[in-house]
């Protein structure tokens, strides 16, 4: 019965961010659903980011010592948008892993691990790379306290919802 209850609030919340991702026409929206689980120390939250291209760094999770900051740039003599996702913690000698995967031909999955990420000044790790259109991955957050953060995401530019796009789940809990 457990795992059925987190599978449910999983289930619950991915609707819930999904509905409210359809819900209006604004240029940047957070959506931060959260469940506590019994005892578990289980954290659920929705993550939902869609913007013009020329939005600055707008924060779309905090959770156990993890910010992820999402903004939709142009570059300079390119009309198209260049969709950003950076981490920041709050802890040291964190573990920062990015795997994700593209929709085009010729592109092969990325894997990006950072094996000591720190507080240090405020420092940000880029987990999308270079070209985040048409993109779906994991990103994995392990704390030495073990706390540990999993977040399902798609990342795109350039969608009938907005000029970039950012949607999943974060799942934090505790050892």
């Amino acid at each position: 019965m457990h795992r059925l209850g987190i599978l449910s609030v999983l289930i619950v919340v991915a609707i819930a961010a999904l509905i409210g991702g359809c819900a209006s026409g604004a240029a940047h929206r957070d959506i931060a659903t959260s469940s506590q689980g019994r005892g578990t120390g289980t954290t659920v939250k929705g993550i939902h980011f869609e913007a013009a291209t020329g939005v600055g760094s707008k924060r779309i999770l905090r959770v156990a010592g993890l910010t992820l900051l999402a903004s939709c740039r142009h570059i300079h003599g390119n009309s198209n948008p260049l969709l950003s996702v950076s981490a920041q913690t709050s802890v040291d000698n964190a573990v920062l892993a990015t795997h994700f995967g593209q929709q085009r031909r010729g592109f092969a999955d990325y894997t990006f691990v950072d094996d000591d990420f720190d507080h240090g000044s405020g420092e940000r790790r880029d987990v999308l790379g270079t070209n985040p259109d048409k993109t779906a991955g994991t990103l994995d957050y392990s704390r030495p306290d073990g706390r540990e953060v999993s977040v399902t995401f798609v990342a795109d530019e350039g969608t009938a919802q907005a000029a970039c796009l950012v949607g999943g789940t974060a799942v934090s809990a505790r050892r």
